[in-house]
Order: structure tokens, then C-alpha cells, then sequence
């Protein structure tokens, strides 16, 4: 969610927050956020003389790694760049936008094709969703799919994505998992319509209603 709309830790109300940054344009560091009370109540991970009150030292059983610390601040930097005011809120904004008109026709094939089941919510909406589409295609394995879209130039994977519990619990792990296309916000239009122009040849019209 993090790479696609604006996360508000203190509007969510929530104990503790994980993030990979390298998920939002950054080097492959992950960040936590810790509401204060929530964090002086857990334990320590770092030696046995670090007390249980010292934050965030007892946290970190080991140095930082400086050169991908001192990258971070170009995540912010790169996301100033996304809007004429330069503010997170309003690039995160832009982001949604141009989501949403590069998801809307990917949905919409895919909502019309009969045989193909879309997990999560078929709406484009920005408000509802964000550009990561799973699906599935009636008598065919996830695993069919990519490779078929690979020699189009068109980059998509399959599996579970580590929600192993839910693909196993929708009895879709015999069928190799899901179809994920993963769109961002500098994917273009006419890369859409590439995507969609390999999948309409891949699945053709599909068996009539």
C-alpha cells in the first residue's frame, strides 16, 4: 500500500507500522514505526545490558547501514517531483490518479472476459483499491500465463506472493497460485494497452455465456 497512497500512522491508529522502502522507490532498507507506549512494552533484541526503556537502541543489535540510510532522503526528494507544490499529499494525489486510469482498462478486459475471475475488487476506483491485479483463468494454471506474456515483452508473475494461507484457503494452490500484474504509477498507457492486447491473445474470446 505504502508505494501507491499515503500512509497516516497516527490517522490509523495503529500500535506498530512496517514498511520495505525499497517497495517505495528506495534502497532495500524496511522501516518500522512504533507508537511509544506499544514499543517501551515490548522486549529487547540487543545485549543484555541495553534496557528495556532505551529507544530505539534496543532495537538494533546491530550498526546501521550508513550508505543506504543516507539514500532515504531521495525517497521524498523523488516524490516532490510528482506534483507542481512539491508536497507529499499532493503527489501521493497525482499517484492515485494515474493509477487509476491505468488500472480502469486492465479491469474492465478482465471484468468482461468469462473466464476470468478477478480476486479483490473489480472497481478501478482509487478510492477502493490500488493497481495490483490478481486473477485467475477458468481450466488454465497461473503459471501458463507469464511466460506467454514474456515473449510479448510484457513482465508478470504468478504464485502465491506470501498470502499463502489465502490462495491454499480459495483452493487455488493447485492451480499454481494467482496471475499478478503489478502497476505503478510511471507505467504508461500504451504499456496497458500492450498487456491487454497479450492477454486478449493469449485467452481469446473465451467459451460464450
Amino acid at each position: 500500500y505504502a508505494p501507491h497512497r499515503r500512509v497516516d500512522v497516527r490517522a490509523l491508529g495503529v500500535d506498530f507500522y512496517f514498511a520495505s522502502l525499497y517497495k517505495v522507490y528506495g534502497p532495500h532498507v524496511g522501516v518500522m514505526f512504533g507508537r511509544r507506549e506499544a514499543l517501551l512494552e515490548t522486549g529487547s533484541i540487543n545485549h543484555f545490558f541495553v534496557g528495556e526503556d532505551e529507544l530505539p537502541r534496543k532495537f538494533e543489535p546491530g550498526g546501521v547501514n550508513y550508505e543506504l540510510v543516507a539514500s532515504l532522503a531521495g525517497i521524498p526528494e523523488y516524490l516532490g517531483t510528482l506534483s507542481d507544490a512539491g508536497t507529499l499529499e499532493e503527489a501521493f494525489e497525482e499517484i492515485a490518479a494515474q493509477e487509476e486510469a491505468l488500472v480502469t482498462p486492465l479491469l474492465e478486459f478482465l471484468d468482461a472476459h468469462p473466464e476470468v475471475t478477478i480476486v479483490g475488487d473489480p472497481s478501478p476506483s482509487s478510492d477502493r483499491r490500488v493497481p495490483t491485479v490478481s486473477f485467475t483463468v477458468e481450466g488454465r494454471a497461473a503459471s501458463e500465463i507469464p511466460p506467454l506474456l514474456d515473449e510479448r515483452g510484457v513482465a508478470v508473475r504468478f504464485g502465491h506472493f506470501y498470502a499463502y494461507r489465502l490462495i491454499r484457503d480459495l483452493g487455488l494452490m493447485e492451480r499454481d497460485g494467482v496471475v499478478r500484474v503489478s502497476l505503478v504509477h510511471y507505467n504508461t498507457l500504451d504499456e496497458v494497452a500492450k498487456l491487454v492486447e497479450g492477454l486478449a491473445e493469449i485467452l481469446g474470446p473465451g467459451a460464450a455465456d
